[in-house]
């Protein structure tokens, strides 16, 4: 593309931005429209990315620091053919790939509803774990719960509260020391007076080494194994409601 494209397509990307925030009816547009000629240049001449083939290792990484500009980064994938237009308008709605992550919220990512035997409570690089950790399980005929605590300040009390009365057992999986961490905001949640669920926490308590990311995970002890192990332990020492 020369100058004059690379305009019309920061212009573009403007527009959809808009258009998306405007359709949600919610968002900070002015965030987007600041960045779109630098995703232009990005998407145009420098990003390598597979849209078919996310997880391919030779794709690159965007990083976008600034989350208010989220709508940006769906209108350069529109622009990229990887939405269309109507997936675009869907920003912010509940149950599209494009849905918020509103403050205080939590999403059940798994649940067979009252079997669940434990409910896994992870955040960030650890959920993909912890549903490694249910599928194995579920081979293995004990169902668990695994809530995605994406919000720790505030935290979702309403859906912890509910897994614990339904499952009896919370277990907290986290790329943090247990101080401060996701164990503790989960525990905030039951400092009301009522009865305090059951609470385990796999957390990083050494210092970490050179490793690739798996192996980091995996000596922590918060990896999919790990997180088997564990629930697996505590279904022998019948955790039940």
């Amino acid at each position: 593309m020369d100058s004059a494209e690379l305009a019309d397509l920061g212009q573009q990307l403007r527009v959809d931005g808009i258009r998306a925030s405007a359709a949600a009816g919610s968002g900070h547009p002015t965030s987007s429209m600041s960045a779109a000629d630098l995703m232009a240049v990005l998407l145009a001449h420098h990003l390598h990315y597979d849209f078919d083939r996310p997880e391919h290792p030779a794709d690159d990484r965007f990083v976008l620091s600034k989350g208010h500009a989220s709508p940006l980064l769906y209108a350069a994938y529109k622009a990229a053919g990887a939405i269309d237009d109507d997936e675009l308008l869907t920003f912010r709605t509940l149950g599209s790939r494009l849905e918020e992550f509103p403050v205080g919220g939590s999403k059940v990512l798994r649940s067979s509803g009252q079997g669940d035997r434990v409910t896994i409570v992870a955040a960030g690089v650890t959920v993909p774990e912890a549903l490694a950790a249910a599928d194995a399980l579920d081979a293995q005929g004990i169902p668990v719960r695994v809530v995605d605590l994406y919000s720790v300040k505030p935290v979702d009390r309403d859906t912890l509260r509910r897994a614990a009365e339904d499952t009896g057992c919370l277990l907290t999986v986290e790329d943090h020391h247990p101080e401060g961490g996701l164990g503790d905001a989960v525990l905030d949640a039951f400092l009301d007076g009522r009865p305090v669920p059951r609470l385990v926490r796999l957390a990083v308590t050494s210092m970490p080494g050179s490793a690739s990311p798996e192996e980091q995970l995996h000596a922590a002890g918060i990896d999919a194994e790990s997180i088997a192990a564990a629930v697996r332990l505590l279904v022998e020492q019948a955790v039940t409601p």
